[in-house]
């Protein structure tokens, strides 16, 4: 700015008064007429506070900066780096944060922590008590583009294995699922739980099933379990044909053709069999087939003979060899003997 100086004792000044003021709105023009040139006039006014002690406590030196857009670090326990505040409440699609990157050869959005007791990042979803947002979620993850190959989460320690837990969902106090730095998987185990095995499942209560599975139609196998050499050993079909491809050993006893016990009152290895719905018509490709029929174990054999055990009735005299023949002839009926006996 520029001004004339009065000399002392002059009685009237406001001519260089005057030319002082000239100057001072000439500098005033000149500069907005800078400050409209370095910003876009368009988009609206700015409300609200910029930049103050309150908000942000800047240090940026040259070292910080080096390479960035904009860079906000506080020093400060008590106030973030940094806050955006979309305090629009009609709905609308505008985000506090948008963050875009067209660089395929880095992350879109980065950050590290050095948290104790807490998630490097927080999400808190504040919902209401009338329950309306069911659509909502605390995180959502939407893989765009038909096609392609990316994850939708992933895990990994790339300076060491952690120590905790790789995933923890956690409600109505307990371990929903959880997989633990082992990878053994635990589902609705109680807090903390150690799975006894490469997955563990808790039932929790008595009004849910602990393993549900429902196959389709001319798929593959619902259960299909190998053992270590890769050998096919027990498996499920579609149709729910429970395969045994080794030997299976049962301590107790086993119950066929029915899902109540009915051993008479037995223990231990005990086979109790129901009738047959349906006694066999045709003749099994060798071996044969053991069934009840009427309550007597029968058998068909490969040839077609049926041997059901009733037990016969021995007649005649025992001094005559009467009672002999009714006797080989008993043995026959029932399929214990071939009587080639003669007379």
């Amino acid at each position: 700015m520029s001004y004339t100086p009065i000399p002392e004792g002059t009685l009237n000044w406001d001519v260089p008064l005057n030319a002082a003021l000239t100057s001072i709105e000439l500098e005033a023009v000149a500069a907005q007429t800078a400050a409209n040139a370095a910003l876009p006039l368009a988009g609206g006014a700015m409300t609200g506070d910029l930049n103050t002690s309150a908000h942000i406590n800047a240090q940026n030196t040259s070292a910080d900066v080096a390479g960035q857009v904009i860079f906000s670090k506080s020093s400060s326990p008590n106030t973030h780096a940094g806050t955006f505040f979309q305090a629009d409440t009609t709905g609308t699609t505008n985000a506090a944060l948008n963050v875009v990157s067209n660089n395929p050869g880095f992350s879109s959005f980065e950050v590290s922590g050095q948290e104790l007791n807490r998630g490097t990042i927080k999400v808190a979803h504040v919902g209401n008590a009338l329950g309306n947002d069911s659509s909502a979620a605390g995180l959502s993850i939407d893989l765009q583009t038909s096609g392609t190959a990316a994850q939708g989460i992933f895990v990994t320690g790339t300076t060491g294995a952690t120590t905790g837990n790789l995933i923890t969902l956690r409600n109505n106090s307990r371990d929903d699922f959880v997989v633990k730095a082992t990878g053994a998987v635990g589902v609705r185990v109680p807090t903390g739980h150690v799975p006894s095995g490469a997955i563990e499942i808790n039932q929790g209560d008595t009004a849910t099933i602990g393993l549900a599975m429902t196959a389709t139609s001319g798929g593959l196998d619902m259960v299909n379990l190998k053992d270590s050499a890769g050998n096919q050993r027990f498996q499920v079909n579609t149709s729910g044909n429970a395969i045994f491809r080794a030997t299976t050993f049962s301590t107790s006893a086993l119950q066929l053709g029915s899902t109540s016990v009915d051993l008479g009152g037995s223990a231990g290895s005990v086979i109790s069999m129901k009738d047959a719905t349906t006694a066999p018509t045709t003749n099994p490709t060798g071996g044969f087939i053991c069934y009840s029929n009427a309550g007597k174990p029968s058998f068909r054999d490969a040839a077609g003979n049926v041997v059901s055990f009733t037990k016969p009735t021995v007649t005649g005299s025992r001094g005559g060899n009467v009672a002999l023949a009714s006797l080989l002839t008993g043995l026959a009926s029932i399929g214990l003997i071939i009587d080639s006996s003669t007379a």
